[in-house]
């Protein structure tokens, strides 16, 4: 495929899991159909197909973008400073406005989890548990050089992400 049909091909394919979030979200995963997706974005149902052979595959697809994703930020935000506070400052912030800008896909990611299929369900539960990982790491960095007070970092960790 050429470079402006690939770049045209994820923006169409975007805009599916766009408008297939809202739904999942509006009606529950197991109440919304692809028939409702496709109506709602005035396509056929056959053209949907052409993008996500199923919601299963939808849902795979959001995982991806959110946990995933949200656990590639952290990765790079950790990568980019050696001093604690800042990385901890960056993780936060760049995690928080990603989960704000994608408010939809996020909490849809969170309700479905029990419907899942099992590698996806893999894949998220692992990306995660990276999250938590990194951010108590991060935490107990900060506490062991004195720059935060004495915590116990997992439970800090598990209170500024949510889990």
């Amino acid at each position: 495929m050429r470079k402006k049909t690939i770049e045209k091909h994820k923006v169409q394919r975007d805009t599916v899991l766009a408008a297939a979030a809202k739904m999942f979200s509006e009606r529950g995963f197991a109440g919304a159909s692809l028939n409702d997706v496709a109506k709602d974005l005035d396509i056929s149902r056959p053209a949907l197909y052409y993008y996500f052979s199923s919601k299963q595959e939808i849902l795979s697809s959001l995982v991806d973008e959110v946990s995933v994703k949200i656990n590639r930020i952290i990765k790079e935000r950790i990568s980019k400073s050696e001093d604690v506070v800042t990385k901890f400052y960056d993780m936060t912030y760049e995690t928080a406005l990603f989960v704000m800008r994608n408010t939809t896909s996020y909490m849809v990611v969170i309700k479905t989890e029990d419907e899942l299929v099992d590698e996806t369900r893999a894949l998220n539960l692992e990306a995660k548990k990276a999250s938590f990982e990194a951010f108590k790491a991060v935490i107990q960095e900060g506490v062991d050089a004195g720059r935060f007070r004495k915590l116990d970092s997992g439970v800090a960790a598990l209170g500024i992400i949510g889990m």
